[in-house]
């Protein structure tokens, strides 16, 4: 066993969960069976989330757990990410803080382009370097295709280095060219095939091979893993093969089916993720990535996973969902009628978002180094009126620091589309005082004192041009 290894792990799972009976209840009328399948919930993105800002509070709450300095490398695994000519991981590691020396790519088209990240970066022979990887998905199944019952929105992230909560011991990996599913440019929802066929031919025969491979390489007799994390939706079919493999003893992860639903490239990290919440130290972990191929990862935890465990945080019970027609309006898939005031242009002026992306990017405000007063933004003379010092402000990040809500307005009248608009000022406990937008709360919920976090998030969308801009929300305290 190698000093080298998972260091960090967090999550972020998007707080809407729709009712699988909504789903079920909406297309009954073309498609009873569909009831069958109506258990539990999936998580899904509310209107100003995305893969990205999924990314950043997943990333985000992984680095509070190293030191962000030492960070050297940014991967950023998605397979529905909004850009298709723009670099999500340089993006991501503006708003989480990184220096801008890191190093950043992008990889995707896989289901497993999470773990195939992971493994590149266990494999490289350099337990001195810090990297961080974040693999985010909120794929967009077309209405009444079995895939909505089955999909989810979510990101999970991993630092990599020395010092490790789960060691490295070995990994290996098989590219097959079995198509399950496919998607173009073109097209915005997968074109899928037949569950016997991906059953038959590609889990059940890709995967026992790259297991064994795996086992073979690090001499490791199958009865003695602790932990399986199977990333497959039908836990009959994890289970069987978990028999075949040979990992009758194995303790098979949960899928979290019927909590999030399967997060796309994320979900292999998000289950792992949850096993190290309650994983003991000496145990293995077999961590499997399918698409196109399979990835096998065995990881062993260590004694430093029991101290970090309490800094780790579990999936939320997030908030219940059962209207249908809001899922499809938050996945863009019912064309709203917003009214007059959503007639606007949202034209971004790169220039000055260039100029000013450390304020909207990273939430850098201002430290007076006279009077100690922080405000946002960043300005050359300090607000405090019994101080008024000239250009004597340093950057200060507010990204994680506590606040609460000191005013708020529920407004109907403004355009938002997941309405009312909520706004209102935030207090920080260092003393800034911020206008921001709400997010994640719904009606009835904002209070004058409400604990709150920033949030990286959609500020808004340029529908003629197909740009989106981002920045920082007011959200629960503790929502990920």
């Amino acid at each position: 066993m190698t000093d080298f290894g998972i260091t960090a792990s967090a999550i972020s799972i998007p707080r809407l969960r729709l009712q699988r009976t909504a789903i079920a209840q909406a297309h009954n009328w073309v498609n009873p069976g569909l009831a069958a399948r109506a258990k539990g919930q999936r998580a899904f993105c509310s209107s100003d989330e995305d893969p990205i800002t999924m990314a950043v509070s997943a990333g985000n709450d992984c680095l509070l757990q190293n030191d962000n300095d030492e960070i050297q490398s940014l991967t950023f695994a998605s397979t529905s990410a909004p850009f298709i000519d723009r670099q999500h991981a340089t993006l991501i590691g503006e708003a989480v803080n990184l220096n801008d020396s890191v190093t950043t790519l992008d990889v995707s088209s896989s289901m497993r382009a999470g773990t195939s990240a992971l493994l590149r970066q266990l494999q490289q022979d350099a337990s001195n370097t810090q990297s961080l990887l974040i693999a985010s998905d909120a794929c967009i199944p077309k209405a009444g295709n079995p895939a909505e019952m089955i999909d989810g929105d979510g990101a999970a992230a991993v630092v990599t280095g020395s010092n490790p909560i789960a060691a490295f011991i070995a990994a290996e990996s098989i590219s097959i060219d079995l198509v399950d599913h496919y998607r173009t440019p073109q097209q915005p929802h997968n074109y899928q095939y037949e569950e016997r066929w991906v059953r038959d031919e590609g889990i059940n025969q890709i995967l026992p091979k790259v297991i064994k491979k795996l086992l073979d390489k690090a001499k490791v007799a199958a009865d003695t893993i602790d932990h399986l994390v199977l990333p497959l939706s039908n836990t009959r079919t994890a289970g069987a093969l978990a028999k075949k493999a040979g990992l009758d003893n194995a303790k098979l992860a949960d899928n979290l089916i019927n909590i999030t639903g399967i997060c796309g490239c994320a979900h292999p990290l998000v289950m792992l993720h949850q096993i190290l919440l309650s994983a003991k130290p000496d145990q293995t972990i077999l961590l499997i990535g399918f698409g196109q191929g399979a990835d096998a990862i065995l990881l062993k935890t260590t004694a430093k996973l029991k101290q970090q465990q309490s800094k780790m945080q579990s999936i939320s019970d997030g908030t219940t969902v059962e209207s249908y027609t809001r899922y499809l309006s938050n996945k863009q898939l019912l064309d709203m009628d917003w009214g007059m005031r959503a007639e606007r242009d949202n034209r971004t002026a790169m220039s000055v978002y260039y100029r000013k992306r450390r304020s909207i990017n990273t939430f850098i405000g201002g430290r007076c180094e006279a009077c100690e007063t922080i405000q946002f933004p960043m300005a050359k003379l300090c607000v405090n009126p019994d101080c008024g010092a000239y250009e004597t402000q340093q950057e200060y990040c507010l990204q994680n620091e506590s606040a609460q809500v000191k005013s708020f307005t529920e407004d109907w009248l403004a355009h938002s589309t997941n309405p009312p608009l909520k706004y209102g000022n935030v207090q920080f406990d260092n003393g800034a005082n911020v206008m921001m937008e709400f997010t994640d709360f719904e009606v009835g919920e904002l209070a004058v004192g409400v604990q709150v976090t920033p949030r990286f998030r959609i500020k808004d969308i340029d529908q003629l041009r197909g740009f989106r801009r981002y920045f920082w929300k007011a959200a629960p305290a503790g929502e990920s």
